[in-house]
């Protein structure tokens, strides 16, 4: 349900009566119970969903009964929704050398971005036919080229993420892509330098003795399905 202030009261009465309390203002949640706190970016035109909350509070209380770590700070992005276990789109520090396995789902590694094409909503409404069938295509009918070298999966398990942009074929969807740009930005990534990945230990499907594979998940968000039956 959207922030509209009748709406979030209504939320802010259901999610109180689970000792949530929860208040908005510049697109962000701001939730907490007696356990914990955390923080939702969310605009008002997306829904607040309660399992997701509940969820995303039960992993920010995480802690050693021992003392030895914990859960430091809990977050959403605008993705957020309910998980299996831990929530869609949450961000939760934890104190150093403490990990909650359970944090990690299907959605791992997922991400979002914002772009902006130049466009004004009424340019865009003057091709939306075009627009949609070439998304519908490119997103739902997996007609996208993203060709990888089965020497590049063996490189980004063994050297690291630099090591595969190096291998990438120049052509289909590469051929069009700032390679420099992608270096540049992955060097701001956190933790990448602590690669420390095996080929022995990928999967069979990424390493096949073809030169090129089109593996289904590549360039896709959210869950990834890897398919020995790669399209040549």
């Amino acid at each position: 349900m959207p922030h509209s202030s009748g709406k979030l009261s209504r939320l802010q009465k259901a999610l109180s009566r689970q000792g949530i309390q929860v208040s908005y203002r510049d697109n962000i949640y701001q939730i907490h119970n007696e356990q914990a706190a955390a923080t939702i970016l969310l605009p008002d035109s997306l829904p607040l969903e309660h399992k997701a909350v509940s969820q995303l509070l039960d992993f920010a209380s995480v802690a050693d009964p021992q003392g030895h770590g914990a859960a430091c700070k809990a977050c959403a992005t605008p993705d957020f929704h309910p998980g299996s276990i831990a929530p869609v789109g949450a961000v939760v520090a934890t104190s150093p050398d403490f990990v909650i396995p359970a944090a990690i789902g299907t959605d791992i590694n997922c991400g979002i971005r914002l772009l902006s094409t130049g466009l004004t909503q009424a340019q865009a409404e003057l091709h939306k036919s075009t627009i949609v069938q070439r998304l519908t295509r490119v997103i739902l009918q997996n007609g996208r080229d993203v060709p990888v070298r089965s020497a590049g999966f063996k490189a980004l398990f063994d050297e690291g993420p630099e090591a595969f942009i190096e291998q990438l074929p120049d052509v289909g969807l590469w051929q069009g892509v700032n390679r420099d740009r992608l270096q540049a930005e992955l060097a701001e990534c956190v933790g990448l330098q602590g690669f420390a990945g095996r080929s022995r230990y990928a999967p069979e499907a990424l390493l096949q003795a073809r030169e090129l594979l089109r593996p289904p998940s590549a360039a896709d968000l959210g869950s990834v399905s890897l398919n020995a039956n790669f399209s040549a």
